[in-house]
């Protein structure tokens, strides 16, 4: 019997057997422990596999990485059906993303805005997989393409759909990337009013959306390379629209203000798989202070982690009876000592301090801060004080007003021509130690930001590191070689290999010939 209910049907409705196979029920009570009040299983139906059903029922879902709402636009489905696909074969691997799907210019409507000619698909594309989505769209019937004007979608109205259900995944722990994908031509598309556009932006940027159209006839006037700001400030310049109209400028103009991505069938789905946040990548949002008056809006990302090394251990001998620990004096190790005796604490500065609780020291009562402790000359912190096995970068943040750039952009320079750095401390999450960090500046890059670096403090600081400059070195390239390693960049305008994307922003080509593979063996579909 339930320790809370009686056996009471109301409260304990049956429910139909797992297996699948047999018509008996079984009445369940979820609470803290759980009842059986029929329980007859004539089938040979494994208890444990129900009972671990039962427990993954109740556990919570596992944490999700990426999260999505894909539209795919039913006119475009013999171009870009082949893409999405692709994409669906991807993300089936990768069983803690979520992404949903919505069909567009369907003669079916059902969705949260009751938007018409927009279908919700029920399952997931993780639980559909590549031929599951391929019958969806095969399926589906759309609207007809010669009533264009008739059917006519306003783009505001079905991007607003997406970030309405992208909103849910804003408090969820574990969420890496929010991905807004529109899988379209924008054939009959229309473009919305200016005062809504502004509002869509708005809830992009403040939601932490990433926004992707794939499909639109796009051609770069330079490739596309990455960056540890996702190259959008300078993507956003090498666009060139093949067949522009108003709804396709708009996009474009969407894709600058969010720093989102546009691009054709091909392209799009390379940008689609490599443009997103990798754990632990996602921008750091706290605003940089100097001082009591100034704060700065910015964005602070990792472009650098050092990799863990394989290292041999000494494998721990468990058997025997336990080691007892001694306490013996520093200076006589012959001298022994009460563990009543001894006394906790740190060696700081050459000085004993007692730490009678953990929390004494190793946590404190602080919020989220990144302050500038002060400026100093370059030459005062040297490469060897720079002990972080991390490397950031700083930029303004995407809402950074007019001023507030121009001011960053001045801080930038004024410590590059007086050749100096600044050194903040910044609490990552509260309740912890701050860390003391080198803000060093890049003026020369286009937007200019700060490099930072973790660097040493008290006992770690000790002699000043004089350095010699080293001499330039005398080998000479020929020009075979010189011609060889320009050809090997895809950003030197003066090569001759001339590409769209650069390799860094492609899948590796052994994954995309593993997303051939499952395309042609679960739906019969090519290269």
């Amino acid at each position: 019997r339930c320790s809370r209910h009686p056996a009471n049907p109301a409260i304990h409705p049956p429910f139909v057997c797992f297996c699948g196979h047999c018509t008996c029920t079984i009445r369940i009570c979820f609470h803290f422990s759980v009842c059986f009040h029929s329980f007859q299983l004539n089938c040979g139906f494994s208890l444990v596999s129900f009972l671990f059903r039962i427990h993954t029922c109740i556990m919570p879902p596992a944490a999700k990485r990426d999260v999505g709402v894909v539209f795919f636009d039913l006119y475009s489905k013999e171009n870009l059906l082949g893409s999405l696909l692709k994409f669906v074969g991807w993300e089936t691997v990768n069983t803690k993303d979520e992404h949903r799907l919505f069909l567009v210019n369907s003669q079916e409507t059902s969705n949260a805005k009751n938007l018409p000619n927009v279908e919700l698909v029920p399952q997931t594309l993780q639980q559909l997989g590549v031929k599951g989505v391929q019958n969806c769209v095969q399926q589906a019937e759309q609207t007809e393409e010669d009533m264009f004007d008739l059917y006519a979608l306003d783009l505001h109205n079905v991007l607003s759909l997406g970030v309405y259900h992208l909103r849910e995944f804003l408090d969820v722990p574990g969420v890496i990337t929010k991905q807004l994908i529109l899988f379209s031509n924008l054939a009959n598309f229309s473009p919305m009013e200016e005062e809504l556009f502004e509002k869509l932006v708005k809830k992009i940027r403040d939601y932490d959306i990433s926004l992707y159209i794939v499909g639109p006839q796009v051609r770069f006037l330079e490739p596309v390379y990455a960056t540890e700001y996702f190259f959008i400030e300078k993507y956003a310049e090498n666009i060139v629209l093949e067949k522009p109209t108003a709804g396709l400028e708009q996009a474009k103009k969407l894709v600058v203000e969010v720093s989102g991505v546009i691009a054709d069938a091909t392209a799009g789905l390379h940008l689609l798989l490599t443009c997103r946040q990798t754990a632990g990548s996602q921008p750091w949002k706290v605003p940089l202070t100097i001082g009591s008056n100034i704060e700065i809006p910015v964005r602070t990302s990792k472009v650098y982690r050092r990799d863990v090394h394989i290292s041999v251990k000494k494998e721990k001998i468990t058997d025997g009876p336990p080691v007892e620990e001694e306490f013996t004096l520093a200076s006589d190790v012959s001298v022994k000592v009460d563990v009543q005796e001894t006394v906790r604490g740190l060696s700081i500065h050459n000085k004993f301090v007692e730490v009678r609780n953990d929390n004494e020291i190793f946590q404190m009562a602080t919020e989220p801060t990144f302050d500038v402790i002060c400026f100093t000359y370059e030459d005062n912190v040297p490469v060897p004080y720079m002990i972080g096995e991390e490397g950031f970068v700083v930029l303004p943040n995407e809402t950074s007003s007019a001023s507030q750039r121009q001011f960053f952009n001045a801080l930038v320079d004024c410590l590059s021509e007086q050749h100096k750095y600044a050194i903040v401390s910044r609490v990552y999450i509260r309740n912890t130690q701050p860390k003391f960090f080198v803000l060093i500046p890049d003026a020369d890059q286009v937007p200019k930001r700060f490099m930072m670096v973790e660097v040493c403090t008290g006992d770690g600081v000790r002699h000043p590191v004089q350095f010699r400059r080293p001499d330039k070195p005398k080998a000479e390239v020929d020009k075979e070689m010189r011609d060889f390693l320009k050809d090997m960049d895809a950003t030197n305008p003066e090569g001759t290999k001339k590409v769209a994307l650069e390799p860094t922003m492609m899948m590796a080509w052994r994954d995309e010939k593993v997303l051939d593979l499952i395309l042609e063996e679960e739906c019969g579909v090519g290269d």
